[in-house]
């Protein structure tokens, strides 16, 4: 049902995520990126899905709970249906079925959202679509922030604590050596804490990377890190044929080594290059990840019901692309149900 109200809210959207015909973009990676509409969900997306089935299916057997479904107005007016643990008393719209809280999603389920974008180094090198100077990184958040927007972290996304349809979330990956000046100079002036994605085999042990040192300085100081893999491989059902070590070194070792890197909890993960399969979702929820980022058009919500929590929504902030993001998060301040999005294609739908 979640995926039904979801499309529905994609259905009544006016494009937001559309790119005119000259500006589709590409994957880099060469295997096609996972299809995610042919896969189960693991953990707790898995098993709401299921009693909202149950629900809907004991709906449909039980003429009593279809006239109690249909004297409520508030729980037919709206897009879909998810389902909690219920008591024998209804809390709020929607009915109870089977022991199931059955209450209906609201327009405040879909408003409270924001996009992710991710950066990635600050060189001041053109030649390199993803990167920018701090100049440049500056302009582009201050003109967010034109449109209105809030700055919240993915801590706050873990947590729920979104509100309103205005709020881009700043995601950082692969801790190249330019991201502290970032931090200090761009970042932290405006008030914006970002969340910094990082593969560890290469922190502290290249020249081009950030150290462990400054890793674990930033993480103290209140912004959060998450994990990039371990060596920053496509974590996808073909390297798992080809070495199960190394897909699990991406994932558990990955988390391992983040965390004593950070000496703090890591529970987001961002996947190299956007690829996963159902495989790795699984993998993730075991090794005690809470969320993972994909590359692809969309929101994440405060309500968990509506997000693919191993297959989060995140655009990569592409010199190409610049002009077309801000339009896209201009369309989505100017408005509701105007700007609503579910299209297939968006600017930074490129895998890095």
């Amino acid at each position: 049902m979640r995926k039904a109200a979801l499309a529905l809210f994609g259905a009544v959207s006016f494009g937001l995520f559309a790119l005119p015909p000259n500006r589709l973009v590409f994957p880099i990676s060469p295997e096609p990126v996972y299809e995610r509409m042919a896969r189960p969900t693991p953990g707790a997306a898995a098993q709401a899905a299921a009693m909202v089935s149950a629900a809907t299916s004991t709906l449909a057997a039980s003429p009593a709970a279809t006239s109690t479904l249909a004297a409520s107005p508030a729980a037919t007016s709206t897009q879909g249906f998810a389902a909690s643990p219920g008591t024998s008393t209804a809390q709020g719209p929607g009915v109870l079925v089977a022991g199931l809280q059955v209450r209906p999603f609201s327009v405040d389920d879909f408003e409270n959202r924001a996009l992710v974008l991710a950066w990635h180094t600050f060189l001041g090198k053109p030649q390199f679509d993803t990167d920018f100077t701090l100049a440049e990184f500056a302009a582009q958040l201050d003109a967010i922030r034109a449109l209105g927007y809030s700055f919240p972290t993915v801590d706050d996304f873990l947590s729920g604590n979104i509100r309103g349809r205005k709020n881009v979330i700043v995601t950082i990956d692969d801790g190249n050596h330019s991201v502290p000046a970032a931090i200090r100079q761009v970042l932290l002036p405006r008030g914006i804490i970002p969340t910094l994605f990082v593969y560890p085999a290469v922190l502290g042990t290249t020249f081009f990377s950030m150290t462990d040192t400054q890793l674990a300085a930033f993480v103290a100081e209140g912004i959060p890190a998450g994990a990039h893999g371990y060596h920053h491989l496509r974590v996808t059902e073909s390297l798992y044929r080809e070495s199960p070590r190394e897909f699990m070194d991406e994932i558990f070792k990955s988390k391992a080594r983040a965390e004593a890197l950070s000496k703090s909890s890591i529970l987001a993960y961002a996947y190299p290059y956007g690829a996963l399969s159902p495989r790795t979702e699984v993998e993730l929820a075991k090794a005690g990840f809470a969320a993972a980022f994909a590359v692809r058009p969309g929101f994440v919500f405060a309500d968990k019901r509506l997000d693919e929590l191993y297959d989060l929504p995140r655009l990569v902030v592409l010199r190409s692309a610049w002009k077309d993001i801000l339009a896209l998060l201009a369309r989505n301040a100017a408005g509701g149900a105007d700007g609503d999005a579910g299209a297939d294609q968006a600017p930074g739908d490129s895998s890095r």
